[in-house]
C-alpha cells in the first residue's frame, strides 16, 4: 500500500497539514509506504512523521512569491506561474512512470497541480486537500493584473481532475465541487506543556508568547520593546539565528523543529492569519492577537473563523510592525482562558477514511 504524496512548499503551512493527514494513516495503518514529493526541505517531514517517509526533491507548486509574510511580487508570480503551468509532456510521463514503477496506489495533494498532473498522467486515483485552491486565490488578483485570470483559468481546469476533493473549515470557497467537507485538523503536540517551558528555560512566573509569520522569515522591528516587557517571554519564529536574548528565545526556520509543541505550551499566539498556525491553535484554544491582511482574499474568511471560534483580537499590519500592540493586548489576552474544541480529532479521522476508501481496490 503505497501514497504519493505532492506538497506545495509555499511556506510550511501545506506541509504542516500534510505531515496530519500522514500521520494519521501511518497511525491507522502502519504497513502504508509514503512517498513525499515536494521543495519543503526533508527534515521537516523527518520530525512530523513517526515512521520513515520518502522525500523526492521537486518543485510541485509555485503558488506566490512572497516579498515579507505580507506582501506578495505579483508580477513575479505571474511569471513563475506561467512557466510552472508549461508542464513537458515528457517529464509528467517519466514522474507517472516512476510512480508506477513504485507500485503507488494514490496521489494526495495539498493543493499542489504538479501532482493532480501527474497523477492523471499515470492513471492514479488523486485527492485534492485544501480549505483553497490557487484559481480562487488568483482570482483576488485579476484588477490588479489580468495575467492572472488566464493563470486561473489552467489552474481550475487542472484541479478539476481529481477523483476526490476534501474541503477543510475555514473553507473559503464552500459552494466550489467538493466530495467532503470537515473541520480543521492540525498536527498533534508531543510534549507537555511543563516540559517544554522547562528545556526553554522560561521563568515559572512568566507569561509565554509566540510570534509567528509561518514559514517566511522576516524582521521583527520592535525586538527591542519585546526585551523590555516584565513578565513575559517570547519566543520569535523567523529569525536569521537561533539563540536566547534575556526574555527572548528567537528561532530560525528550521525544518527540523516541530513547532506544535512550543505554540501548545504558550499562553498568548501573536501571528498572521494563516491555515497551519491557525488550525494548530484552534486545537490548543489558545488565545490569539491576529494580524489582518487585507490585500489576501482568504484573510477576511480566516479572521472571521478567528473571531467565532478562538479567544482573539485582531490587529493591522501597520500596528504590528509598530509593536504599540504590547501595552495594549496581550494583557488582556492573558486573562482570557483557553478554547479548545471538543473533538479536534473528527476531521482527521474523516478526511483518513475517505482515503483509505479510495484506496480500496
Amino acid at each position: 500500500m503505497r501514497i504519493a504524496c505532492f506538497v506545495s512548499s509555499h511556506g510550511f503551512g501545506h506541509a504542516a497539514r500534510a505531515c496530519a493527514v500522514l500521520e494519521q494513516i501511518i497511525q491507522t495503518e502502519p504497513r502504508v509506504k509514503l512517498d513525499i514529493y515536494t521543495q519543503t526541505a526533508a527534515e521537516f517531514f523527518h520530525g512530523s512523521l513517526s515512521l520513515p517517509v520518502n522525500v523526492f526533491a521537486c518543485q510541485t507548486d509555485v503558488g506566490l512569491i512572497q516579498k515579507t509574510p505580507f506582501d506578495a511580487d505579483l508580477q513575479a508570480s505571474a511569471a513563475s506561474i506561467a512557466d510552472f503551468l508549461r508542464f513537458d509532456s515528457h517529464n509528467l510521463r517519466l514522474m507517472a512512470d516512476f510512480l508506477r514503477k513504485r507500485r503507488t496506489q494514490l496521489v494526495l495533494c495539498d493543493i499542489s497541480p504538479l501532482g493532480v498532473m501527474v497523477a492523471h498522467t499515470a492513471g492514479l486515483k488523486s485527492v485534492l486537500i485544501e480549505n483553497f485552491t490557487w484559481d480562487w486565490i488568483y482570482a483576488g488578483f485579476f484588477g490588479q493584473l489580468p495575467v492572472f485570470e488566464r493563470l486561473a483559468e489552467n489552474m481550475s481546469l487542472i484541479f478539476s481532475q481529481v477523483d476526490m476533493r476534501i474541503k477543510t473549515d475555514p473553507v473559503c470557497d464552500p459552494a466550489g465541487p467538493h466530495d467532503l467537507h470537515v473541520g480543521p485538523f492540525a498536527r498533534k503536540p508531543r510534549r507537555n506543556s511543563q516540559a517544554v517551558r522547562k528545556a526553554l528555560g522560561v521563568p515559572q512566573d512568566h507569561a509565554l508568547v509566540l510570534l509567528t509569520q509561518g514559514g517566511i522569515s522576516s524582521p521583527t522591528p520592535f525586538i527591542e520593546r519585546l526585551i523590555n516587557t516584565p513578565g513575559v517571554t517570547f519566543i520569535v519564529t523567523g529569525a536569521q539565528e537561533s539563540k536566547r536574548i534575556r526574555n527572548l528565545v528567537l528561532l530560525k526556520n528550521d525544518a527540523s523543529r516541530y513547532l506544535p509543541d512550543e505554540l501548545a505550551a504558550c499562553d498568548v499566539i501573536v501571528s498572521k492569519v494563516g491555515y497551519s498556525t491557525l488550525a494548530e491553535d484552534w486545537r490548543a484554544g489558545i488565545p490569539v492577537l491576529a494580524i489582518q491582511r487585507p490585500g489576501w482574499r482568504e484573510s477576511s474568511v480566516l479572521e472571521a473563523f478567528v473571531r467565532q471560534h478562538l479567544p482573539s483580537s485582531l490587529i493591522t499590519e501597520a500596528d504590528y510592525l509598530k509593536g504599540c500592540w504590547l501595552e495594549s493586548h496581550p494583557p488582556g489576552l492573558l486573562r482570557m482562558p483557553r478554547r479548545p474544541p471538543a473533538d479536534p480529532d473528527r476531521g482527521l479521522q474523516l478526511v483518513t477514511e475517505a482515503i483509505f476508501h479510495e484506496l480500496d481496490p
